[in-house]
């Protein structure tokens, strides 16, 4: 739950307030610049991505998605979301940057 203290048998942090305090300030820096960027993201939307989600929907037979890093988990997570749905959806757990060899 947001606001709630963190409590446990933990041991006790050696680091100064002060460091604390930086900690603090560097991670809202973090969150402040990627709400910023999802602003972006969100304005930036437009009719190409309804026709990308159209396309996705519309699909005959299997639909691959692969990635590598953070896109390798989200379309683990697109697989497993639309194989629920019954869907055929495969995942290819080869890094995208090995096409390059074949």
């Amino acid at each position: 739950m947001i606001g709630t203290p963190v409590t446990g048998t933990a041991k006790s942090n050696p680091k100064s307030t002060d460091a604390h305090a930086r900690d603090i300030d560097a991670a809202r820096r973090v969150f402040r610049l990627e709400a910023d960027a999802l602003g972006m993201m969100s304005e930036a939307l437009d009719e190409n991505f309804v026709r990308a989600v159209d396309f996705i929907d519309n699909a005959q037979g299997r639909t691959v998605v692969t990635g590598m890093g953070k896109s390798g988990h989200i379309a683990r997570k697109i697989r497993r979301c639309r194989a629920r749905e019954r869907l055929r959806f495969s995942f290819i757990p080869v890094k995208p940057v090995m096409a390059i060899w074949g």
